[in-house]
């Protein structure tokens, strides 16, 4: 099939949630589809990108990145999204230079399918083509901004994330107009799409964790703990914040031994002072976050805000190693409380689980030989990718069974 994929952000290099899996993806449908990628992005990162693709991208086009990624355009884009009916994640990637790119491309060559990787890519879907488009729904937008209202314990603050939440679900409830067909990566997802904006065509692409990048490692036998995620989203900032402030004193008065370590990109300052303060090592964006995996014998997803299903759970299992989560943390993922991982969602309950598998290899062992084993028979990309795959064809009226024949 020739696909016209539009991404949201450039997902070269792959160093968050989004861009890993959609890295990932198109990894591995480039080598059975003629794909253009269109994406924001530096133009360095095009070479890069192109090595690390084998160049089997038919074409590459990297557009100038919106003014949104500076302090500046940030605050401005923030401060019209106030008076704008788009919501704020939208609004900020509305670029008149991806919409151009995405018109001359169409009018230039033929395609099968539109591939939108990520509701910041919405706007540059053209109106009145006839061509069969898929949305790539990473989240439910709407549930993590109910979330964020749900947890902001500054009122003056709850107005604004309210106005900005119900302008995400009427921006969602668009969707299903624009697009033939959707992709989530949780059934969770896939039935909010359906009840919430009455999505007709929506199938279940999970994320998934490259198994050869991440091979299982001896337990370091440390009382070693790490955080592993983008810390520019700020369910990632949350997800520190009440573990150093709830979880951190409770596991420290137990077990005086402990160090943890929270690695990722941007972190904002306010972050790295609470880190500084509660005696918490931050790496910052740091090129590979494997030897930090390698050096914990335990990995904490204390999330209370999120949406979709966590990679890094995912990665922290393929790595063997023993992952301690919140519900949140955990869900759209086929995982078994006590068998694959273990799940708190109260401060003392999520402290007791770390000391006692601090205490304890063989039942760290356990778990991680369960939690490996599992994502190497749901969650390896070669499988997935098969799935996005099918969503395509499905899309463009071609029968699965005629393509594999």
């Amino acid at each position: 099939m020739r696909v016209l994929f539009v991404a949201g952000a450039c997902p070269y290099p792959p160093n968050s949630g989004g861009t890993v899996r959609t890295y990932n993806l198109l990894r591995h449908l480039c080598r059975r589809h003629q794909i253009t990628l269109i994406a924001p992005g530096p133009l360095h990162a095009r070479p890069e990108f192109e090595a690390m693709l084998g160049n089997h991208l038919e074409q590459l086009i990297i557009v100038p990145p919106p003014s949104v990624l500076n302090p500046l355009g940030k605050f401005i884009h923030l401060s019209r999204s106030l008076i704008s009916p788009l919501p704020y994640i939208v609004r900020a990637h509305v670029s008149r230079a991806m919409n151009d790119a995405v018109n001359h491309a169409l009018r230039d060559s033929t395609f099968d399918i539109l591939h939108c990787d990520s509701i910041s890519a919405v706007p540059a879907m053209p109106a009145k083509n006839p061509i069969s488009k898929v949305f790539n729904a990473h989240n439910v937008e709407a549930q993590i901004w109910e979330r964020y209202v749900r947890e902001e314990r500054r009122r003056h603050l709850l107005p604004l994330l309210k106005l900005q939440c119900a302008k995400v679900s009427a921006y969602e409830s668009t969707l299903p107009r624009i697009f033939n067909a959707c992709a989530t990566v949780s059934e969770e997802d896939r039935c909010q799409m359906q009840q919430r904006y009455g999505f007709t065509d929506v199938h279940v692409v999970k994320n998934g964790v490259d198994l050869d990048y991440y091979p299982v490692t001896p337990d370091p036998l440390t009382d070693t703990i790490a955080f592993i995620g983008s810390l520019d989203w700020r369910p990632n900032q949350d997800a520190v914040t009440f573990f150093a402030k709830s979880i951190l004193p409770l596991i420290r008065a137990a077990r005086p031994s402990v160090t943890v370590s929270v690695i990722g990109r941007r972190p904002p300052r306010n972050l790295s002072r609470l880190c500084a303060r509660s005696g918490i090592a931050l790496q910052a964006d740091v090129a590979d976050v494997r030897p930090y995996l390698i050096a914990a014998s335990l990995v904490i997803v204390p999330l209370r805000i999120g949406g979709g299903s966590r990679l890094k759970i995912l990665e922290a299992l393929a790595a063997g190693r023993c992952v301690v989560s919140t519900t949140i943390g955990a869900e759209g993922l086929a995982v078994e409380a006590g068998k694959h991982l273990l799940i708190a969602d109260d401060p003392t309950d999520f402290a007791r689980l770390i000391t006692t598998l601090l205490a304890d290899p063989t039942a760290r062992h356990s778990i991680a030989a369960a939690g490996r084993s599992l994502v190497e028979s749901e969650y390896s990309w070669d499988r997935i990718s098969l799935d996005m795959e099918n969503v395509w064809l499905t899309a463009a009226g071609v029968s699965t069974d005629q393509s594999q024949g």
